[in-house]
């Protein structure tokens, strides 16, 4: 019985929780601002370059053989 009150809880909860968050209507003042130089984490870390093997063997197709 305690999960059937959890499970119907927690559904009325996040229900009523977009309900609410769909019809609010959010000033333009609470988004963040990004400016110019504003970039994310992801942007301004350097791309790894990997330098290929001089010693590597020579590219095999790769075959696959299935009975």
């Amino acid at each position: 019985m305690k999960i059937r009150f959890f499970v119907t809880g927690s559904a009325a909860f996040f229900a009523a929780w977009l309900a609410v968050t769909y019809v609010r209507e959010v000033p333009h003042e609470e988004y963040p601002r990004l400016g110019k130089g504003s970039l994310p984490l992801s942007a301004q870390a350097e791309p790894e370059v990997r330098e290929p093997l001089d010693d590597a063997a020579p590219e095999m197709p790769v075959v696959m053989l299935a009975e």
